[in-house]
């Protein structure tokens, strides 16, 4: 499992994630191509200056790799963390029961979260333990359906 979680360059150095974006692609391309381990990636909508155009042009990149699984996460505001300690400066707003997940942000809207949350729904981990990830990924594509095309099509 690779956690990318954003591509967003000024997100990643908020939550102090310092990675080398272009040479993780590369490995993660590697990786794929060989096809002898599956590949689990993933992504969390609702991280600080994450807005919704960004987060679509990562999943993009992150699904062009064509990984094994790809996961969408939403943030949780847990006890302890920079996150939880920052909520009122990122505008979140939380469930106030556990998992205490993110329902809007400075830079995502609940309606947009639930455009997210709609798309995760497809990527359900269910196909992926059902071996039909790989299927859905050559049907999605055959369609031309990538994230940011799914508006309105759902």
């Amino acid at each position: 499992e690779a956690g990318i979680q954003s591509l967003n360059p000024r997100t990643l150095q908020e939550i102090n994630r310092h990675n080398d974006i272009e040479k993780a692609f590369s490995n993660l391309e590697k990786l794929i191509k060989n096809d002898n381990i599956r590949i689990h990636l993933d992504l969390i909508a609702g991280l600080p200056y994450e807005d919704k155009n960004s987060f679509i042009s990562g999943f993009n990149k992150v699904y062009s790799l064509s990984p094994h699984i790809l996961q969408l996460g939403f943030l949780k505001v847990l006890n302890g963390t920079v996150i939880k300690e920052n909520a009122a400066a990122y505008q979140l707003e939380y469930s106030k029961y556990p998992p205490y997940q993110v329902i809007s942000t400075a830079y995502l809207s609940v309606w947009d979260m639930i455009e997210l949350k709609t798309a995760e729904n497809g990527l359900d981990t269910k196909a992926f333990l059902k071996d039909r990830w790989q299927l859905c990924f050559r049907k999605i594509r055959s369609c031309h359906m990538i994230f940011s095309d799914w508006q309105g099509k759902i």
